[in-house]
């Protein structure tokens, strides 16, 4: 797309902010609640799910790539531009999912649906698919159209283990930034957004204007992480078994193989999900190599022989297939 070459980093590097627009000219709020951007015309329709502290805008970097689908990103409540900030338990997480979700089958009737998440988002878009296949009857649509689950860089026991480190980790961040092309280079330079390109389009929407005297004089942090923090179990706990439950295709993306657990192992050596490995990122994987995310994407829609739409599907494994993803060669 011609639009990448607007956020090729020059020499000297530039941590001025870019348009979010550029990768998501759709947007509105949903239920006026729900802010949900859109990038491309034709399905399948891949709905992303950000982590805790970011916003929908973190798969800005691959809608830039995409050519061929629907990308479809919200900002969950009390991030981004979502106003809503009373709860962010795990129900109404999978809730606020859901809502997007029948937007989108109301809107796009045939269309199939892949859900990615990542870090909290992973966990959410696991549950989200759980409830879903759970109580398939009530959700009749969404159940049929459903096709695909990628996890990104979230596994239950690691996820639990790191929570008692969470606060310091939230407490050492700046509170605020003078400029956002401070909070982009910092952002940038402490390893949370490797890819700068990617920072300055993501970092901008999580931050808030701070006026004194009628005049912004810094940006603080539009979510406030610690007041989530009793929630922070219930996101991950069950996540490996509503994962391996959920019958559909299904990739873990990791950034190293030393954030499998045990548990995981042996599912992945029985051929129960794809693991994907992609090395030299950091947590935020979709957005430090978004390139090698999207060719993940390509590849995972064309083994599994997922069509842009239902009425084209015959599918290799899954609610309707019988093989087992050991059968199914895969290039990570």
């Amino acid at each position: 797309k011609s639009q990448i070459n607007t956020i090729t980093t020059p020499k000297v590097k530039s941590y001025e902010p870019i348009d979010w627009k550029l990768a998501f000219p759709q947007s509105f709020i949903l239920a006026g609640k729900i802010p949900v951007y859109i990038n491309g015309d034709g399905g399948p329709t891949i709905l992303c799910l950000h982590g805790a502290g970011h916003s929908g805008l973190s798969f800005a970097p691959i809608a830039l790539l995409n050519v061929t689908h629907r990308i479809v990103s919200f900002d969950f409540r009390g991030h981004g531009m979502n106003k809503m900030t009373d709860d962010l338990s795990t129900e109404l997480l999978v809730n606020d999912t859901i809502d997007v979700l029948q937007w989108i089958e109301r809107s796009f009737k045939d269309d199939n649906i892949i859900l990615i998440g990542h870090s909290m988002g992973g966990s959410i878009a696991t549950k989200t698919c759980d409830k879903i296949f759970t109580e398939k009857d009530k959700y009749k649509e969404l159940y049929e159209k459903i096709q695909g689950l990628i996890v990104i860089d979230v596994v239950e026991g690691t996820a639990i283990a790191a929570l008692p480190f969470m606060e310091n980790i939230v407490n050492n961040r700046p509170t605020s930034f003078p400029t956002l092309e401070k909070a982009i280079q910092y952002m940038n330079k402490s390893g949370t957004i490797r890819n700068l390109d990617s920072a300055r389009i993501s970092v901008p929407p999580l931050l808030k204007e701070e006026y004194t005297g009628g005049k912004v004089t810094s940006y603080s942090w539009v979510t406030n992480l610690m007041a989530s923090e009793k929630y922070w179990t219930d996101w991950f706990n069950g996540l490996t078994k509503a994962f391996l439950k959920v019958q559909v295709p299904k990739i873990l993306m990791l950034a190293g193989a030393e954030r499998m657990d045990k548990e995981l192992t042996i599912a992945q050596m029985q051929g129960k999900f794809m693991l994907s490995i992609v090395r030299g990122t950091g947590h935020v994987i979709h957005e430090d190599n978004p390139k090698k995310v999207m060719d993940i994407i390509e590849d995972f829609l064309e083994t599994f022989h997922i069509k842009p739409k239902l009425s084209e599907m015959t599918p290799v494994i899954g609610k309707l297939g019988k093989y087992n993803t050991t059968k199914i060669k895969y290039n990570n």
